[in-house]
């Protein structure tokens, strides 16, 4: 794993390999949101 790579980590399954993120925060959103994208 390098430092600017994407890994999503749910109990004890590791998934990588993601091409993008996208996380939306702001006070006035609730709740946040997220977006991978994989090829």
């Amino acid at each position: 794993m390098t430092d600017d790579e994407i890994l999503l980590s749910i109990g004890d399954y590791m998934l990588a390999g993601w091409t993008s993120l996208r996380c939306t925060r702001g006070i006035e959103r609730f709740p946040s949101d997220f977006e991978l994208g994989m090829t």
